[in-house]
Parts: structure tokens; sequence; C-alpha cells
């Protein structure tokens, strides 16, 4: 099991979802990964703290007879305003069915074949010529035989006069000055090779990412205090001066203990003058840093995410080239998502009172 997979595993374990085989899986890889294990306690101290504040809340009074007299008003509505909304929603799906109906009907032209001219050779067979304007007159129609210009042409599939087989005798289209020496072929006169194209499609384009080592880092700080309001607004100012960003995992009161759990990532560059200011803000209970190595996870995920682009520009299917382009960008979205945290530093802030 990779650490990617094993934190992925953290959420369900807490909830009692993993089967028995994946409990063991799960153990097993605790105990020899020291980060995954280092992970897991901060998840159970978070989850232990949030379940420790569950407590009855006391519905507030006369809240039951508003809601009875709520519900009551509710069942003297009119049912002619039940048949009224109901007439508009199918008035809305009859115009939106009609609208789709009529743009089927208009859109159906643009899958006509183009003109197409049939010439008869001297030699009895019939090529076939792609004439998308056939009100203009296209070029090198008027040169003789032997000016050295062919008309780019193709054969037709279908010969029936013809005894050989299709797609054999084909005459091979020549550029215009070459003497009808050299066939044209699709890299010809191009300074380099071009990425793959698809009928219809452009090329997928992978993007760059640089092959440089990969560490995630990140520090728990859990802090009690006396004052936890003043001691949120400092915790937030610091947070802003840095430039970090602050998520809210926990904001809990049980009329006993006031908790809060913040999660700020910074830029690696300031995240030691940020930790070092919010030790300042109480008493530090505990405060640990762990790194995981990411380079490994990177370079396997990387070299998937080229050879499936790839994939993506060689697929003739549409529907093949659609599933293959999905599963690129979710390569693409998880090695970005790494890129951005190999270059952040992810501070998780406990704060309670005393």
């Amino acid at each position: 099991m990779q650490c990617r997979e094993a934190r992925g595993l953290f959420s369900p374990c807490l909830d009692g979802e993993l089967s028995p085989a994946e409990r063991e899986v799960f153990r097993q890889h605790l105990g020899e990964c020291p980060d995954c294990r280092a992970e897991w306690k901060r998840w159970q101290d978070i989850s232990r703290a949030l379940r420790g504040l569950e407590a009855p809340v006391a519905a507030p009074p006369g809240f039951a007879t508003a809601a009875n007299a709520r519900l009551a008003a509710r069942q003297r509505v009119r049912p002619w305003q039940g048949i009224r909304r109901w007439a508009a929603a199918a008035a809305a799906v009859a115009v939106l069915a009609a609208g789709s109906i009529g743009y089927a009907a208009r859109g159906l032209w643009q899958h006509l074949p183009a003109p197409v001219a049939r010439v008869q050779h001297s030699d009895g067979r019939q090529l076939a010529v792609d004439n998308p304007h056939p009100d203009v007159e296209q070029p090198g129609t008027n040169l003789p035989p032997d000016s050295g210009y062919s008309q780019p042409v193709k054969t037709d599939k279908q010969q029936p006069d013809s005894g050989n087989a299709p797609g054999k005798n084909q005459l091979p289209v020549t550029a215009p000055g070459n003497g009808g020496g050299q066939p044209v072929t699709p890299d010809s006169g191009k300074p380099g090779q071009q990425p793959t194209r698809l009928a219809g499609g452009e090329p997928y384009t992978a993007r760059a990412f640089l092959s440089a080592g990969r560490q995630a880092t990140s520090t728990m700080i859990k802090i009690t205090v006396d004052d936890i309001n003043g001691t949120k607004a400092k915790a937030l100012s610091l947070a802003t001066s840095s430039g970090a960003t602050v998520q809210v995992i926990a904001d809990q009161d049980n009329g006993q203990v006031k908790r809060v759990i913040y999660k700020f990532t910074v830029a690696e560059s300031q995240a030691a003058a940020l930790v070092a200011g919010l030790s300042q803000l109480g008493q530090v209970i505990s405060k640990n840093t762990t790194t995981q190595d990411l380079s490994q996870q990177f370079s396997a995920t990387l070299e998937q995410y080229q050879a499936k682009v790839a994939q993506v520009n060689a697929a003739a299917d549409p529907e093949e080239r659609a599933k293959l382009t999905k599963e690129a960008k979710a390569l693409e979205q998880q090695l970005s998502t790494w890129e951005e945290e190999t270059k952040q530093h992810t501070i998780i802030l406990w704060l309670e009172t005393k």
C-alpha cells in the first residue's frame, strides 16, 4: 500500500467503514511508515476532540408550537396552486423539447457530405475530386497533361468497372514544380514532426512539470490559552501578515471547554516565522513537524501522465479519446496538487481553553 492510498483510508477508518482485510493492510502500512503513523495520530486527536464536544442541545421555548403552526398553515394551501406549478413545469419541458428538436433539424445540414466531382481517366478508371466550392474554378483544371503539375485527386472507393480491389493502383499525389516525380507526404515541406492530430480534434498538449525533489512538510501546534477569542484574533493577524490562507477545521464550545482548530497554508519561506509567532500565543502542549517525500510517487505518476497523453493523441475513436482525456486530466490534477503542496507548508493550530 502506498502512502497516498493509506491516507485516503483515514476517514473511512475513523467511521468504522473498513473491512477486516483493509484494516489489516492499513495497520501493516502504519507499522512500516512513520510519516503516515504520525499523520494518523493527528487525525485521531482531532476526531477525539470533535467527538468530545458533542452535547445535546435543548430546543428553545415555543419551538414545537411554532413548528406545528407552520405545518398547519402549509396544509391549508389551496390545491390549485400545486396544479398551477405542475402546469408551468410541463410547459417548460415542452418548450425545451421543441427547441432541442428544432436545433437538431437545423444542424443536420452540417453533416451532409461535400460535393464530389467524378472524372474519367485516360485508362478508363474513375477518379473522384473533392470540390467544396462548386462555383469557384479549381486551380490546375485547365493545365495541359504534360505541364508537370498534377491535380490532387483521390481514387474512388467504388470501381465497378475495374477488376482491381479498392485502394490498389492509386495515383500518387505530386507537388507543383517537382515534375511529378516525388509524392507528397503529410510531413513534406515541414520543418519538423507535427503533433498527432485527429480528425475534428486538437492534440492534447501535456503540461510540463519539473523533475525535482518534492517534499510536503506539515506542523501541528497544540496550545492552551486563557482568552481564546483574543488568541484567535492574534493568530489570524499573524497568518494574514505572512500571506497564509486560513481554513477553519473546528470551532466548538460545549459550555466547559472552548476549542478552535485552524489550518494555515503558507509559503515555505514564511513557515518558520509563522510557527515561531504562533508558538508565543500561549502554553504549548505539543508541537511536531513531519515531512513526506513525494518524489517517487510524483515521478511514477508523471510517467503515467505522459503515457496517457500519448494514448489520447493516438486514439481514433471519439469515445475512447474522451475516456483517456478524462484520465489524463485526473493525473494532471494530482500532479498539480502535489506540486503546490511541495511549495507550501501546512500548519495545524489547535487552541483550547485551560
